[in-house]
């Protein structure tokens, strides 16, 4: 895995295979995160928009010549990037690597394909709303980072959609998608021709991210649906950015307690209890900060049981854990971590994300000893923070 920072500022990383697809990935430093006088969801429908016309080509010129490609090309939208991604035959990574420079930097935003695309986020967003589980976290996040940047809907609301306008998507599109303010992560054969292709494109001007604040409020939210089958059910408990030193201790914390199927929670709730089918723990960092997420779908009569448990077992954690388990979960995360980059696509993930997130590219080997190197006192020192009151919702 090797970069190089090209002469307009894009980051560019390759990795060479000997197998016959490549892959490409562009990330946009530009999310949910950087709408401040934007309405809501901004971000996401430009995402959209550049796949409906550019300076060379129609919206079905354009979409004609995807198809050809016969591979994948993909995109998403995050709280704090865009990334645009293409899988397909090294005989057709010149075309697609031309259109992909095509759609993010010439993209024309026709009024026509606006409003089309409009109504269809508008159905993307009734889609979210229809999901219980994802409607639950998007309210929560809404109350528990009130006042913050990161309490928005990545896709906005149907209000904040409606109000955007073809000025705003071309002016959030011209301050963001800047080559300096980009990251090309590239698994294939031929990294001269795709440097090549991106070294040539111009900077319009430099873009500037400044530190956003970032606050957990300890809100605890019931809101009742009618006709729900199962109540879902979500605790935050503040942790912290990816960039401070325990970010190790945290991921080894998450495996344990909620992420795998021998967890406190899932062996105490799912398999002793027979109270939950779904249930995990997760981590959310951002460089401001971090939450540790507790989730379970459960039925409305079961809710107090499983709270009882969950505070149970967040007692017993505080007390810290033993060698033996440390050691478990470190063996566990570093084969995981060897397993999910034994695939191409994977590679090409990780030197992206990892370009975005530390402005280097961590090593497999490096990956491992900053999990193997986090010591007992750090965990059970760490895990005082069930001590801690934590944020809740409920729908039911």
């Amino acid at each position: 895995m090797k970069h190089l920072q090209l002469n307009n500022g894009m980051q560019f990383s390759w990795h060479h295979t000997n197998l016959e697809v490549v892959h490409i990935g562009l990330y946009i430093k530009a999310g949910t995160i950087d709408e401040y006088h934007y309405p809501p969801g901004i971000a996401h429908f430009i995402e959209h928009m550049v796949f409906k016309g550019t300076n060379k080509f129609s919206f079905q010129e354009l979409s004609e010549k995807i198809d050809a490609l016969g591979g994948e090309l993909n995109a998403y939208t995050t709280k704090t990037y865009t990334c645009y991604t293409i899988k397909t035959l090294k005989r057709f990574e010149a075309e697609a690597i031309e259109l992909l420079e095509e759609m993010v930097f010439h993209a024309t935003f026709p009024p026509e394909e606006i409003e089309k695309e409009r109504q269809v986020i508008l159905e993307e967003i009734k889609m979210i709303e229809d999901d219980d589980e994802e409607r639950a976290f998007e309210q929560f996040e809404s109350e528990l980072f009130k006042g913050t940047v990161f309490s928005t809907p990545i896709l906005g609301t149907a209000e904040s959609v409606n109000a955007i306008t073809r000025n705003m998507l071309q002016s959030f599109y011209y301050q963001f998608y800047q080559a300096n303010n980009m990251i090309l992560s590239y698994v294939g054969t031929n990294e001269q021709q795709i440097k090549k292709i991106f070294q040539q494109i111009d900077c319009s001007h430099s873009v500037t991210h400044h530190d956003k604040e970032f606050k957990v409020n300890h809100v605890n939210i019931e809101h009742h649906k009618e006709s729900m089958e199962q109540a879902h059910v979500i605790l935050a408990h503040e942790g912290i950015g990816y960039l401070d030193e325990q970010s190790a201790v945290y991921e080894i914390i998450n495996n344990f307690y909620g992420g795998s199927m021998t967890s406190f929670l899932f062996r105490k709730l799912r398999e002793s209890l027979g109270l939950c089918y779904a249930l995990y723990s997760s981590v959310d960092a951002y460089k401001e900060g971090g939450v540790l997420y507790t989730y379970f779908a459960t039925d409305a009569k079961n809710i107090t049981r499983c709270l009882e448990e969950i505070n149970k077992i967040h007692n017993e954690l505080a007390q810290g854990i033993n060698m033996q388990l440390l050691t478990k979960t470190q063996h566990y995360l570093v084969t995981n971590l060897y397993m999910n980059l034994d695939y191409d696509g994977s590679i090409m993930e990780h030197m992206g994300k990892s370009l975005m997130l530390y402005n280097k590219i961590y090593e497999i080997e490096a990956l491992e000893q900053k999990i193997m190197n986090v010591t007992l006192d750090e965990v059970n020192n760490a895990l005082k923070l069930f001590e801690k009151a934590y944020a809740s919702y409920r729908i039911y």
